[in-house]
């Protein structure tokens, strides 16, 4: 038998008074689960207690991610831009488990950074420092940036070199 309601006087089914079980779970419920509250009143102040551990539990503690407009351009060491597309990775030298990446534009170079984190997408890459990771296509190519490069919380625009990929 759970903790459901239970009229400790009455059996169910019957109006014969309880027997000893019933009188141990009324005991129990009176004067070691809940001294000093009447049992016909506890569901009352459970209830909200209840729903206020279940809110904070699904919304964390403070687990959103605060990221800022991050975004520019990938271009050889020539300056021309890099047009065969690709992708670019922001990896938060801090949390290592926070990256933001955004696809290289094939008529100019650009590029548009949003940040994935445990299932989440928010527009834009975490404040900090990063580690920098370009894949090129048509020659595939990766190359991973000596240079760290720092998101503030303003408008970001980087102007990323590469290396021209042998063919």
């Amino acid at each position: 038998m759970g903790w459901a309601y239970v009229n400790p006087h009455r059996l169910p089914d019957s109006g014969k008074r309880c027997t000893m079980g019933f009188f141990i779970t009324h005991y129990l419920m009176k004067n070691v689960a809940m001294p000093g509250v009447r049992q016909s009143s506890y569901r009352p102040w459970m209830l909200p207690k209840a729903i206020v551990i279940v809110l904070l539990s699904i919304m964390g503690c403070g687990g959103g991610l605060t990221t800022y407009p991050a975004k520019g351009k990938v271009v050889f060491k020539d300056g021309r831009p890099v047009t065969s597309g690709g992708r670019v990775e922001f990896q938060s030298t801090s949390d290592h488990q926070v990256k933001a990446s955004g696809w290289i534009d094939f008529q100019d170079g650009s590029f548009s950074l949003t940040t994935y984190k445990d299932g989440k997408q928010v527009e834009g890459a975490v404040e900090g420092s990063h580690r920098v990771v370009i894949e090129l296509r048509n020659p595939v190519v990766v190359v991973r940036l000596p240079n760290v490069y720092t998101v503030g919380p303003q408008e970001n625009d980087f102007t990323i070199e590469v290396p021209r990929p042998r063919r």
